[in-house]
C-alpha cells in the first residue's frame, strides 16, 4: 500500500496528469460504457485501499487536441479524472487490466507536460528528455522503490531504456490504442502475457 503522505504529494504535483487503473464499473446504457465514471475517486481513503505499487504504467504524451480545452477546465475540480478516463480508447486500457494484476497500478506519461494530438507531431529535444525522464523518476520514488515499469509502446521503452539511471526493471507492451484489428480482446491477452511471463520469472 502506498504512503499516504506520498499520496498526497502525487496527488498534489501530478493529479491533473497522471492516474491509477481504477474504473468505475463498467455500464453499457452510459457514454463509452462509464469510462468516465466518478465514484473511484471521490475518496482518497477508498481509493488508497485499492492502489498497488508493484507496476507503474508508462505512456508518453497527454493528448492534446479537440478535448484539450475541457481536460483543463477539470484541472482542480476532481484529481485524477484528466487523463486514461475519458475516450474509448482508454475503455480498452479498462478491460484489459481488470482483474489482472495491473489493476489498481499507477499509470502516467513520460513525456507528461508536452500535450500533442499524436505522436508522430511530438518532437522532443534530448535536454527535454533528461528532464521528463527524471520527473518520471521523483514520480517513481513516491510509488515504490521496486516497481516494475510497463512502458506503452516502442518510443516509450526506447527512451526509459536510454536515459533512465536506476537499476528499473522494464518491461514493454503496445499502447492501447493500437489497432487490434479483427482479434477480439487482443490487448487484454497481450498482457495476460506480458503478466505470466513476469511471474514466471519472479517464481524462478
Amino acid at each position: 500500500m502506498i504512503k499516504k503522505e506520498n499520496y498526497v504529494k502525487l496527488k498534489e504535483k501530478y493529479g491533473n496528469i497522471a492516474s491509477w487503473a481504477i474504473w468505475d464499473k463498467p455500464c453499457k446504457s452510459k457514454k463509452n460504457d462509464n469510462i468516465s465514471g466518478e465514484k473511484w475517486c471521490l475518496n482518497d481513503d477508498e481509493l488508497m485501499k485499492n492502489i498497488k505499487t508493484k507496476y507503474v504504467l508508462v505512456a508518453l504524451n497527454p493528448y492534446g487536441g479537440k478535448n484539450a480545452k475541457r481536460s483543463k477546465k477539470q484541472d482542480n475540480t476532481l484529481p485524477w479524472k484528466q487523463n486514461f478516463h475519458t475516450s474509448a480508447n482508454d475503455r480498452k486500457l479498462r478491460d484489459a487490466v481488470r482483474g489482472t494484476s495491473l489493476e489498481g497500478s499507477y499509470i502516467t506519461d513520460l513525456f507528461k507536460r508536452i500535450p500533442t494530438e499524436g505522436q508522430k507531431s511530438l518532437k522532443i529535444k534530448e535536454k527535454d528528455i533528461i528532464k521528463s525522464v527524471k520527473e518520471l523518476e521523483d514520480e517513481i520514488a513516491l510509488i515504490s522503490d521496486n516497481t516494475i515499469l510497463i512502458a506503452l509502446g516502442d518510443v516509450v521503452f526506447d527512451n526509459l531504456i536510454k536515459y533512465l539511471s536506476g537499476p528499473y526493471v522494464i518491461r514493454k507492451i503496445r499502447h492501447f490504442a493500437y489497432r487490434y484489428a479483427k482479434k477480439k480482446d487482443g490487448y487484454k491477452k497481450e498482457i495476460k502475457r506480458l503478466i505470466q511471463r513476469l511471474e514466471k520469472k519472479r517464481n524462478t
